[in-house]
């Protein structure tokens, strides 16, 4: 006698359909995750960044979902475990202790991402869970291929057991394509590197004799202008749990005073600007005044702040953050592309897409924002941190600490300014100075010990800011 709707029959039913569909959108949704969090590059429009947000967001609350499910379902999943024999009961029971430590170790994201487990726990928790969730695909489709080899071609296991094989072949072989070129895709931005050939004269660097910035090397994304606010909040990168003892370091540093919050360098400009002209004085900016250079004056629409005499908005300081920010945080870490060894400013900066919004959130949605980028800060590091930061330290530091005169700036010729470059990489603690006598040696093994700038210049110390390696920044 067939039965009603909305008896036990019927439930089941819905019960099995929601899992599927709860699973399958998981497995989805932790395939874009995996390989959004090991591309190259990071969000460069909004969209993106959005959508990489969005997913996490969806992902936890699937997971907890999920570990609903599997609350409601325990006492079944351990009937079967015991009433299971053979190799179908074994890969069933990996299938659930796979299960089990995928749950846990979501858990503990969360307990990461609220601040009740420290970052340094997220290296295992993250290897772990990308290790249990591999072992539930594998241990689930071999245990229903195994249930499945005992039934008849029409029975439900052998149905099931089709449609699984052949959701992972519609899922793996694009995940597999996909992952494979966000790891081996091309990326210029990723490494520094000479053009073959160089410019022929000072007005083939940057943008030319017409450019924004020019005399200085400096390029921005699309010719874009930076929000003035953007580089006057290194504060902000020290607040509690982000990076307070690297912002303190660089407080009290030359970087920090590297603007017109010195006053030898401010009189040096503004004399600078009376006996050549504020064009040429640009040159200057492009390494100390970003915050200026790089900003659109408000009076003037499609014209940098530095297109004025200084004096003009330098003072009061409350007035005129921006000429007193420093050489800040967002400066260097907003660089997406070092062009040369020539020097002279001569990087290409970008602005990220998520910071217009956070600055115009509300204490709340800040708060959600700190808390993703607890949980998964694979997107902030690679916004703010590329690979020649620390691949390649010293053609870095040479967009700056390496500079020439030319026509445009001293309205005579080309002259050599200072160089740190040059005399770093000439000499025996770059391994490139072939005339040079001294050679650093490790004092352990005494085997040769290059150096690079930052080795000296920012030695390792004991921290627990986010993002320190081993206890170190």
């Amino acid at each position: 006698m067939p039965q009603p709707v909305g008896t036990d029959r019927v439930q089941p039913r819905r019960f099995a359909i929601a899992r599927r569909v709860l699973f399958g959108l998981l497995l989805l949704n932790s395939a874009y995750l995996y390989i959004a969090n090991r591309a190259s590059g990071p969000p460069r429009i909004p969209l993106s960044a959005f959508l990489y947000e969005g997913t996490l967001l969806l992902h936890l609350g699937l997971g907890i979902a999920l570990l609903l499910f599997t609350i409601l379902r325990v006492k079944a999943v351990i009937a079967a475990i015991r009433e299971g024999r053979g190799a179908a009961a074994v890969a069933g029971t990996l299938t659930s202790l796979s299960l089990a430590i995928c749950l846990a170790t979501g858990l503990g994201f969360l307990g990461i991402g609220f601040g009740w487990l420290g970052l340094g726990a997220r290296p295992m928790l993250r290897l772990v869970h990308d290790a249990s969730t591999a072992g539930i695909l594998l241990f689930g489709l071999v245990t229903l291929w195994l249930r499945a080899r005992t039934r008849d071609a029409a029975s439900l296991e052998r149905r099931q057991a089709r449609g699984a094989t052949g959701l992972a072949v519609a899922v793996v072989l694009p995940f597999v394509a996909l992952l494979a070129y966000t790891l081996y895709a091309p990326n210029t931005d990723r490494v520094i590197q000479n053009p073959l050939v160089p410019p022929m004269t000072a007005y083939d660097e940057g943008d030319g004799r017409g450019g924004k910035f020019f005399p200085a090397s400096a390029q921005s994304v699309d010719g874009q202008f930076f929000p003035s606010e953007y580089f006057v909040d290194s504060k902000s990168c020290g607040a509690v749990g982000c990076h307070p003892d690297i912002y303190k370091q660089w407080e009290s540093s030359a970087h920090h005073r590297g603007s017109f919050n010195n006053q030898w360098y401010r009189k040096a400009i503004e004399y600078m600007q009376e006996v050549a002209g504020v064009q040429p004085s640009k040159w200057c900016a492009g390494c100390h005044d970003m915050a200026v250079l790089l900003t659109e004056d408000p009076k003037h629409p499609g014209h940098s702040r530095f297109d004025v005499p200084i004096a003009s908005h330098d003072f009061p300081e409350h007035d005129f953050p921006e000429s007193h920010a420093g050489i800040g945080c967002a400066v260097c870490h907003s660089i997406v592309h070092v062009k040369s060894t020539m020097g002279n400013s001569d990087y290409l900066a970008d602005y990220p897409p998520m910071h217009k919004y956070i600055i115009s959130a509300g204490p709340v949605e800040k708060q959600v924002q700190k808390f993703l980028t607890r949980l998964a800060p694979a997107p902030h590091k690679k916004t703010f941190l590329r690979p020649f930061h620390t691949d390649q330290t010293a053609k870095f530091c040479s967009s700056c600490h390496k500079v020439h005169l030319d026509v445009a700036v001293n309205n005579y010729r080309w002259f050599r300014g200072f160089n740190d470059y040059d005399s770093w990489q000439g000499s025996g603690v770059s391994g490139f100075g072939a005339g040079s006598f001294y050679y650093p040696a490790d004092e352990k093994t005494g085997q040769p010990a290059f150096k690079k700038c930052a080795n000296c210049h920012m030695p390792d110390v004991a921290s627990e800011d986010a993002g320190n390696f081993g206890g170190m920044v």
